[in-house]
């Protein structure tokens, strides 16, 4: 979730992720404590919750930068996707979908912030994670756009046409009303395989970022 460091809802992706989510989720944020007054998750940092009623195991929220100088906003974006990687490794998950952190009022280049992104994603080394999912919000005109900016970086950094899917997943996202196009960055490190022992189905899953 591209959340705001009060993490109690916000516009955009973060609204329409709530909304979907229900009450449930706006308790989980309620739980997380906060390291100064009115922030509970400050900005490059992450913090897992439950997901409410989302069909995934759980929520990272992350909170990307205002855009403003280059190298300080590039910095922070980095540090949000690598913060919400890390916690995803640290809560076991094997998919997590991201949105485009930074990019809608906070002001973020979309080249600039598909480079970091996209980075983030072939840099990470945690063993668990097999797919990361970018779903990529807009209208009509601004969706497609996004996904050319979009695509063309997965295409030049990975090699080959990443996956695309047109279709809204109501299965990860209930209700969440806007149209969205899906890039998914399969195999971008080999994957582990998978742990036989140890805990339940809900030991581990997917979150939605």
């Amino acid at each position: 979730n591209a959340a705001n460091e009060q993490m109690l809802g916000g516009g955009g992706v973060d609204g329409a992720i709530h909304r979907a989510a229900g009450d449930g989720l706006l308790h989980a944020c309620h739980q997380v404590p906060e390291v100064r007054p009115g922030v509970r998750c400050p900005t490059g940092e992450a913090r897992a919750t439950a997901a409410g009623e989302l069909g995934c195991a759980r929520v990272v929220h992350t909170v990307g930068p205002r855009y403003s100088n280059r190298v300080a906003s590039e910095f922070l974006l980095k540090q949000a996707y690598k913060s919400t990687l890390q916690v995803a490794h640290k809560e076991r998950l094997e998919k997590i979908a991201f949105p485009a952190i930074s990019c809608g009022a906070y002001g973020y280049p979309l080249d600039e912030a598909a480079d970091v992104a996209l980075a983030a994603v072939r840099d990470h080394r945690g063993p668990d994670l097999e797919l990361a999912e970018f779903v990529l919000f807009g209208g009509r005109g601004g969706g497609r756009d996004i996904w050319s900016v979009w695509t063309g970086k997965a295409d030049a950094l990975f090699g080959g046409r990443p996956n695309q899917q047109n279709t809204p997943d109501r299965s990860m996202a209930n209700n969440i009303d806007t149209e969205d196009q899906k890039l998914n960055i399969k195999d971008f490190q080999k994957k582990k395989p998978r742990r036989s022992s140890g805990g339940s189905e809900g030991d581990r899953g997917s979150a939605r970022t």
